[in-house]
């Protein structure tokens, strides 16, 4: 009897194992398996964007078109697949037709409005006249125009007055808020070091950036802005992200007109593994495992 329950109880720790081993293997070949991607991007008259993305060796796959009016994300994966299309509203066109459609009105002569001008004016100044010896009584026009005149002075002094209180209470609750800001970072800088965890933040955003196996990351074009020493600024900033970026930039400047037209090319392989691994380590430092841990714990 005992044999036959060791028995059970070795077969199922053998049943137990073989999916641990799976898992495990699942697991192991989902970290080590590379992302391979692929994406271009160009723009003259229209903008034409491609990307194309794998992973697991091809199983799942993920493509996405872009040619100025359509666009189609085409997703892969085994048994099946998902072909998302989507077109640009045609609202332009639409509202064009309609305009075209509106009737023309006539446009009157300055006679024609002139007279009818006068007629509605004297209308109007007969009904208020009606209006006042029936209502007013003995009351004089003049008064009845000066009262109104000060009501409506004195509704607008009322607006005024309205808009710049809530103005004010606008303004102290902002500077409300950058109290609480600065008292907030104070607490933070106090209880955390705070040049530690950004000095490891730029280290974790550069071994990122490493391990994302670009093997090519080209980009040509022309810019140009309206203000030709903004143009100038940022072809040196392209000149120096030049000796960073592990990537070729080929850029001119256009310092007559506002221009954008380029193309860029990238492509590159990497794995979960490459991009988790840093991840681990940076939460498991000192300057960013307390806040890691604070924030667990529900402290803010």
């Amino acid at each position: 009897m005992l044999g036959i329950i060791l028995t059970i109880l070795k077969i199922i720790l053998i049943i137990i194992g073989i999916i641990l081993g799976i898992l495990l293997l699942i697991i192991f070949l989902t970290l080590i398996s590379p992302f391979r991607y692929n994406a271009s991007a160009a723009k003259e008259n229209n903008i034409d964007v491609k990307g194309y993305i794998s992973w697991i060796f091809g199983l799942v796959r993920a493509e996405y078109i872009y040619n100025g009016e359509d666009s189609n994300i085409i997703l892969k994966y085994p048994f099946s697949s998902i072909v998302n299309k989507k077109k640009e509203k045609e609202e332009p066109v639409l509202a064009q037709q309609l305009k075209e459609e509106e009737p023309i009105h006539e446009e009157k002569t300055e006679t024609e409005f002139a007279e009818e001008s006068t007629e509605v004016n004297d209308d109007d100044i007969d009904t208020a006249k009606d209006l006042a010896d029936e209502h007013m009584g003995e009351e004089s026009m003049a008064d009845t125009v000066r009262k109104g005149f000060v009501e409506k002075i004195r509704e607008k002094l009322i607006g005024i007055k309205n808009r710049l209180n809530e103005k004010l209470r606008r303004i102290r609750e902002f500077v409300e808020d950058i109290r609480s800001y600065i008292d907030t970072a104070k607490e933070f800088s106090e209880k955390y070091d705070i040049k530690a965890m950004i000095t490891e933040t730029i280290k974790l955003g550069s071994k990122l950036f490493k391990n994302m196996g670009f093997k090519v990351l080209e980009i040509n074009g022309i810019i140009g802005f309206e203000d030709p020493s903004l143009t100038g600024k940022i072809l040196g900033l392209t000149a120096a992200a030049e000796y960073i970026i592990p990537g070729r930039i080929y850029l001119s400047g256009d310092f007559e007109e506002k221009r954008l037209e380029g193309s860029i090319e990238l492509s590159g392989r990497t794995c979960l593994l490459k991009l988790a691994v840093p991840v681990i380590i940076y939460i498991l430092r000192k300057p960013v495992r307390p806040i890691i841990i604070d924030y667990l714990r529900g402290e803010k």
